[in-house]
């Protein structure tokens, strides 16, 4: 199985973080990072974007980017 890089995961809100969570779980000690991407809108900031890079690395692969990316509030999830 061909494994990627990393993973950029563009997210409209943050409601399905543990879902992302149980998916990865059983990928980990790989090399990918995961970043997650969101746009914040907020009084002080008209737009901001948020970069979250995990800590941990994982075997990331076209099977694992697409189960987050059909998740409900995942804008995309794209290998890098």
């Amino acid at each position: 199985m061909r494994t990627g890089t990393g993973l950029d995961v563009y997210l409209k809100d943050a409601s399905n973080i543990d879902a992302i969570k149980d998916i990865l779980k059983n990928y980990k000690n790989g090399r990918g990072l995961v970043t997650f991407k969101i746009n914040i809108v907020h009084a002080d900031f008209p737009e901001c974007d948020v970069d979250v890079e995990l800590a941990e690395r994982y075997n990331i692969s076209p099977s694992i980017r697409n189960a987050i990316a059909s998740l409900t509030g995942v804008l995309e999830a794209k290998e890098i």
